[in-house]
């Protein structure tokens, strides 16, 4: 049944495509959109972490880190509570070394703009500036280019801008990494299966 309304909504497509439909005809018109939203169905998504403590060290010493305090062998280390622990705090290593300036949404320059002077309404006009050009130009290129072009400034260039963005204001959008935290702590395994 369905399938029978779709291929009826693309033949109405194809047909009123520069035609002068009556409005008996033009009633499939409401309808075109109807079952777009099932061609736009994206999978799901998967991020996977992989932390290499390679060395009895190196483990003890995030063991501690993580409030830990028991010999690291096989059966202590390898079991659910362990394992999200260390994950988390190196999820918060890398959310502390992130751009505050990435957490805005960015669509366009007149969002990220406005959107910008909400959250920091007592900012002047030239350091926006500047924010805004910078959030342009690593929509544009990312981080790892934007630190290749601007070396010959020096490597403190960059923490020193990094530093001014931490200053500000932050966005009131949830951060990734906050959906990264809940989604560790659910923490739902999954098993895919060999096709």
């Amino acid at each position: 049944m369905k399938n029978d309304k779709v291929i009826q909504l693309k033949k109405t497509k194809f047909q009123s495509k520069g035609l002068v439909l009556t409005p008996e005809e033009n009633d499939n018109a409401l309808q075109l959109g109807l079952f777009d939203i099932l061609t736009q169905k994206r999978p799901f998504e998967i991020l996977r972490v992989e932390i290499r403590l390679n060395k009895r060290q190196k483990i003890s010493q995030i063991l501690k880190l993580i409030d830990k305090d028991f010999e690291p062998t096989f059966t202590n280390i390898f079991n659910q509570d362990t394992a999200k622990k260390v994950l988390l705090h190196y999820i918060r290593e890398i959310e502390e070394a992130y751009p505050p300036l990435l957490t805005y949404q960015y669509e366009s320059p007149k969002k990220f703009f406005t959107g910008f002077l909400i959250a920091n309404p007592k900012i002047k006009l030239i350091p926006i500036l500047k924010i805004l050009g910078l959030r342009v130009l690593l929509e544009e290129i990312g981080i790892r280019e934007f630190r290749e072009m601007t070396k010959r400034y020096g490597s403190s260039a960059w923490y020193s801008l990094n530093k001014e963005m931490k200053s500000l204001t932050q966005a009131d959008e949830p951060s990734v990494f906050s959906l990264l935290r809940e989604q560790i702590n659910k923490f739902e395994p999954l098993r895919l299966l060999a096709i």
